[in-house]
């Protein structure tokens, strides 16, 4: 499912980037904690509202991050 494409592209990354697997983290959590006990946040990104802006909403968070490491 999901979660095993999740796990080929980090593999790949690691791979790629020539990281030690294993050693990717987020927010300073290891990759797998962090996918096995994510939780949505509904402050952010509210459940009721329409895909089209939640997309729209994560979109321009993806780049402004892109920008900042530019």
């Amino acid at each position: 499912g999901i979660s095993h494409k999740i796990r080929r592209q980090i593999e790949d990354l690691e791979c790629a980037g020539g990281v030690e697997p294993g050693t990717l983290t987020v927010d300073g959590v290891p990759v797998d904690s962090y996918l096995t006990r994510f939780v949505w946040d509904e402050g952010k990104y509210p459940v009721n509202a329409p895909l089209k802006e939640t997309v729209a909403s994560i979109q321009s968070q993806v780049t402004k991050i892109e920008d900042d490491m530019k």
